[in-house]
């Protein structure tokens, strides 16, 4: 079954009936300011594990060409960035744009920005009192976290400020360890900790996980 992907007239009609919206005000301006709305619409449209996503986009912008980055909103479907709001940044016709995932124009949840030296969050420094025994699941996963400190501290053992650190590491960095991070976090009550693009792509790999076929034994 070849999956087919909304145009952007198909994307107008679907985020004004969203918004409930007649049909004399379904213009593409109602889309202009409203990039992450339209996207969560679009990404229900195609399902199969696309996720409307928020972060950065370092493109052309055409009225404000000053600016280095401008918050914004798109849809990634696999391996390829669907945006149905860049042509406001570009100065052109209404279009629906797509890309790589990895181009440099997007940076989903600003994960890029914050990995660059000087916006990094500092790293805690260990407070013994504070320790919690971590349980993980995952066999080798406190040596993975370990080496994610310049001071490769053990993690079996962790306190709340260390993992507030790491939730804050692009979730891509985590290597798929991100969903069990996570919940042993809400487990803690620190689930308030969890950047909310960090935790929408854990679910997206949960749920692509769940649908992954098992191999028979």
């Amino acid at each position: 079954m070849v999956l087919k992907i909304p145009n952007l007239r198909e994307m107008l009609t679907a985020y004004c009936e969203e918004q409930n919206l007649p049909k004399r005000k379904q213009i593409y301006a109602t889309m202009v300011g409203n990039c992450y709305a339209v996207s969560m619409v679009m990404a229900k449209m195609i399902g199969d594990g696309a996720r409307a996503v928020y972060g950065k986009y370092c493109g052309e912008n055409v009225d404000k060409p000053e600016q280095t980055f401008h918050r914004h909103g798109w849809v990634v479907h696999k391996d390829t960035i669907w945006d149905p709001t860049r042509w406001v940044f570009e100065g052109k016709k209404p279009h629906m744009w797509s890309g790589p995932e990895d181009s440099d124009e997007y940076d989903e949840g600003s994960w890029k920005m914050m990995d660059q030296p000087g916006l990094r969050i500092e790293q805690p420094k260990r407070e013994q009192g504070k320790l919690v025994f971590m349980d993980w699941e995952t066999p080798g996963l406190s040596l993975f976290l370990s080496e994610l400190f310049d001071d490769s501290r053990i993690c079996t053992h962790m306190t709340p400020m260390e993992l507030h650190y790491i939730a804050h590491v692009s979730p891509k960095h985590l290597d798929g360890h991100a969903i069990e991070v996570y919940e042993k976090m809400r487990k803690l009550k620190l689930g308030a900790m969890i950047p909310v693009d960090s935790q929408s792509y854990a679910d997206s790999l949960r749920k692509s996980a769940k649908k992954s076929p098992r191999r028979k034994k």
